[in-house]
């Protein structure tokens, strides 16, 4: 379901500037395959795994959101997304999605 809704972002979901971090604790990659892309059936996102992300992923983003289903979002997580000037800007409880500006 939280896959879907991203599709639904079409405005900035596409954008150069908009990144996807994965929180749960499963492989990013099957998440995508199934998921977001159902095996190519729609256009690939920009996703990358909490447990892989640095500030270099960050520079050039103005939106990020943040799938945190089952074990939730780290504080580094967190930190890291603060520390490079974002600030959270909604958290859908029922999806598991928080979305984070610059």
């Amino acid at each position: 379901e939280a896959a879907d809704w991203f599709y639904t972002q079409q405005n900035i979901i596409y954008n150069d500037d908009t990144l996807i971090i994965y929180a749960p604790d499963a492989p990013v990659e099957a998440w995508q395959e199934y998921y977001t892309t159902k095996q190519g059936v729609r256009d690939p996102l920009e996703v990358i795994s909490q447990y892989t992300l640095k500030g270099e992923d960050l520079r050039d983003k103005n939106f990020v959101y943040v799938y945190y289903e089952h074990i939730g979002m780290l504080d580094s997580t967190r930190e890291l997304l603060e520390s490079n000037g974002f600030h959270e800007t909604s958290n859908d409880e029922y999806l598991k999605i928080r979305t984070y500006m610059r």
